[in-house]
């Protein structure tokens, strides 16, 4: 059944991806285009959607989500940025889908270490949630995996078997009971 959203403000918004919550649904994506693009996050409230901007999902470069999970330790959004013609993934927190904050710590944070990694997909995973996507050192382009046991602190995963030989990369993790599946 469609559910229509007020885009009365006049710039261009995409939603990317939606969540059930505790308080209801969450949506992500971006609101504006090109530089003047920030990330945004939409919230169903008795039917309707409200559109929010939070200070950490914008500011001088583009930014956009185009994941989100829930899980029982908060939401987690996965989306990029684009500083002085460089991509890199961008990760924010919420506990409650209204304050936000920015956690990988951007450029040289624990998900863009070397400025050569890429951020696909995100999945809850108990209290904490695991991200996937890819690395490329040297030309040499692997999986890779990092972890968080609360949404704000990440550490990237030792997994010898996501490279080796060739190109690797992770493109969709899901979280079933005790078991964590990726692919790419």
């Amino acid at each position: 059944e469609p559910s229509s959203v007020d885009t009365s403000s006049g710039e261009g918004e995409t939603m990317s991806a939606a969540v059930p919550t505790e308080n209801g649904l969450i949506a992500v994506g971006h609101v504006g285009e090109g530089a003047e693009a920030d990330a945004a996050v939409w919230r169903q409230v008795d039917g309707d959607w409200e559109r929010a901007l939070p200070e950490a999902m914008g500011g001088e470069h583009e930014q956009w989500a185009f994941d989100v999970v829930a899980g029982e330790g908060g939401i987690l959004v996965a989306g990029g940025e684009s500083a002085w013609g460089e991509v890199r993934p961008r990760l924010w927190f919420s506990e409650d889908g209204e304050r936000w904050a920015s956690v990988d710590g951007g450029a040289g944070g624990p998900v863009d270490e070397t400025g050569e990694e890429t951020v696909r997909d995100v999945a809850a995973v108990g209290a904490g949630f695991v991200a996937v996507g890819s690395r490329t050192l040297d030309n040499e382009q692997d999986g890779v995996a990092w972890y968080s046991p609360d949404g704000t602190s990440w550490e990237t995963l030792e997994a010898p078997s996501l490279g080796g030989r060739g190109r690797q990369e992770l493109l969709t993790i899901t979280s079933v009971s005790d078991l964590v599946v990726a692919g790419g």
